[in-house]
């Protein structure tokens, strides 16, 4: 069971997502996207879902700080996603000039 929003966090970060898209963070069957609503009574809400092979298995509505600690997490796992990404491309890079070198 999860008791508060660093538990979620922190069991999010245990799927280690490698894709983000339009609000979808992705890794093989795994997905979670997120939402902000707006209410009058709780002003500006991260409603965050996650799916296993398209099925909901969790979903989390942040009220308070949680919203802070939510948008924290998602510019932080963003940054992961797009770091590891050009690490990737800049290994793509160097490959490529090594084979190319020896033809």
């Amino acid at each position: 069971m999860v008791n508060n929003i660093t538990e979620l966090l922190e069991k999010f970060d245990k799927i280690n997502f490698d894709n983000y898209e339009s609000k979808e963070f992705t890794k093989d069957d795994w997905s979670l996207n997120y939402n902000l609503t707006m209410s009058e009574m709780l002003g500006v809400q991260v409603i965050l879902n996650l799916y296993y092979r398209r099925r909901i298995v969790k979903s989390w509505g942040c009220v308070d700080e949680d919203n802070l600690a939510a948008v924290k997490w998602i510019k932080r796992t963003q940054r992961r996603i797009e770091e590891d990404y050009w690490k990737l491309e800049e290994n793509a890079e160097e490959l490529g000039k090594e084979l190319f070198e020896k033809l």
